[in-house]
Order: C-alpha cells, then sequence, then structure tokens
C-alpha cells in the first residue's frame, strides 16, 4: 500500500522541513563569522556612543557587484583544482556519494522486484539507515566532545604543554572509521540480496551505510572548515563536484543491476 497522495509530496515535505529548519536557525543559531560579530560590535559602539567614526573592516568595502560574483563563482574552482588536499578529499566524497546514489536505486531493485515487496513495504528499509544515521550523528558529536574536551580543559587550567588539537588530529581519525563501515555495508547487502534470504537481512545493511556516511562527511566537512580561511568556498567546491557524480551515477544503475539479474539464455542442442 502506498501513499495517496502522490509523487509531489515528496517535494512538500522537503519543502516544509526545510523551511521550518530555516526558521528555527535563523532565531536559534548564534553569529560566528568573526567580520559580521565585529560589524555588530561597532554598530553597538556606534549608537552608544554617537561616534560616526567607528567602522569595522567589513563596512569599509565596497566592491562592485561584479567582481565580488567574479570572485565568489571562481574561488571554489580555483580551490578544488589549485589545492591538492581539497582535490582530493572532493574527489573521494564524490566518489562516496555516487555509490551511495546506487545504493538508494539499488533498493526498489532488491526489495520489490526480487523480495516481492510493494513501493510502501519496500521503503521501509531507509528506516534502517535512518536509524544508522542518528547512531554515526551521536557517534561524532561524542568523538569530537572526547578529543577536543581535555585538551581545552589543560588549557583553561593553564596547562600549555600540548597544544590544541588540529583539524588533522581532531576531524580525520572518525572518517578512517568509516571507510570499513561502508565496506561492510555494501558486501552485506551484495551478498544476502537474494530471494532465498530474509528480507531483513538485506534492510539491515542500512545501519552500517547510515552511521558510515555521518562519520565520513561530517568529520571531513568539519576538516574543510577548520583548515581553510575561506571553508565556504571549500565546502562549495566538494558540494559541485558530489552533485555531478551524485547525478551521474544513478543513470547506469537500472542498467547494470537488470543485465545482472537477468537469467541465461538457455542452449538448445541442435
Amino acid at each position: 500500500m502506498t501513499s495517496p497522495e502522490g509523487w509531489r509530496w515528496l517535494f512538500w515535505t522537503l519543502f516544509i522541513f526545510g523551511g521550518t529548519s530555516t526558521i528555527v536557525l535563523h532565531f536559534s543559531l548564534p553569529e560566528t563569522y568573526a567580520p559580521i560579530l565585529l560589524r555588530t560590535k561597532a554598530q553597538r559602539i556606534r549608537a552608544e556612543t554617537g561616534d560616526p567614526y567607528v567602522y569595522a573592516a567589513i563596512e569599509l568595502e565596497d566592491e562592485p557587484i561584479l567582481r565580488l560574483l567574479k570572485v565568489t563563482l571562481s574561488r571554489p574552482f580555483q580551490m578544488l583544482f589549485g589545492d591538492i588536499i581539497i582535490f582530493l578529499v572532493c574527489l573521494y566524497l564524490s566518489f562516496v556519494y555516487g555509490v551511495q546514489y546506487l545504493f538508494f536505486q539499488a533498493y526498489p531493485i532488491i526489495f520489490q522486484d526480487i523480495h516481492g515487496l510493494n513501493p510502501g513495504e519496500g521503503s521501509l528499509a531507509f528506516v534502517a539507515v535512518a536509524i544508522g544515521s542518528i547512531i554515526g550523528c551521536l557517534g561524532s558529536q561524542y568523538w569530537d566532545y572526547r578529543r577536543q574536551r581535555p585538551k581545552e580543559t589543560s588549557v583553561e587550567e593553564g596547562e600549555y604543554d600540548q597544544p590544541l588539537p588540529t583539524g588533522e588530529r581532531l576531524r580525520l581519525p572518525i572518517t578512517m572509521i568509516a571507510g570499513p563501515f561502508f565496506i561492510i555495508a555494501y558486501f552485506w547487502l551484495g551478498w544476502t540480496s537474494y530471494q532465498s534470504m530474509p528480507v531483513i537481512v538485506p534492510m539491515l545493511s542500512g545501519l552500517w551505510f547510515g552511521a558510515g556516511s555521518l562519520f565520513l562527511f561530517s568529520g571531513f566537512f568539519n576538516y574543510l572548515t577548520d583548515c581553510y580561511y575561506y571553508a565556504a568556498s571549500a565546502l562549495a567546491a566538494s558540494t559541485i563536484t558530489r552533485s555531478c557524480f551524485g547525478a551521474g551515477f544513478p543513470l547506469f544503475t537500472h542498467t547494470v543491476s537488470h543485465s545482472h539479474l537477468r537469467p541465461e539464455v538457455d542452449l538448445v542442442d541442435v
């Protein structure tokens, strides 16, 4: 049994969720960008003292809109092709993102075509992915807390013998944990996607997949944010490459899958 609202409600659901999240974040998420904080401070000082000559550096910038657009739109590509670390990170994330779309495109083939579930029942396989994602989100937050808190405590107590963890030491180890999670998820799904297997067995592969995805993307996104001054451009470079892979990989999913599932041609004695 499937939903009677039709496919359009998929986009309405995303719109409602995105709009609600935007409103909540607008009123609850504090501003952390240093130039904007200085501008707010300068505006407050001008209002309190009446001194019109107190300005933040960002208020003195008067770039033409065309130059601003040129810099903003070209910087992600300059960082992508000019920095080997960003290029390799984007390449790895893009490949994983493309295979992730293959993973999801294979679900209807496995749970509907092979196991005979209807679209509504087959969609329950994504519950395991959601649970794994929640586990990965909580695990990554706990990882960051445990790695960062002892260093912050030592600095607060005046112990400066150990430096604060850098982006590589703080963010990247969890991405190395994510790699085996993906291997387990893919092999688990591939080895159990047979009609003779209980349907719950291939569904459970989503636990590993969801947790690995959160470990990987949260680790690398935080790494790019910590290590690069133009973090938004670095993340934009990652988004561009990931979107290209995500759009291209599903184009050949059904061709490969159905050619694999097609029965062999019977040999006839002549």
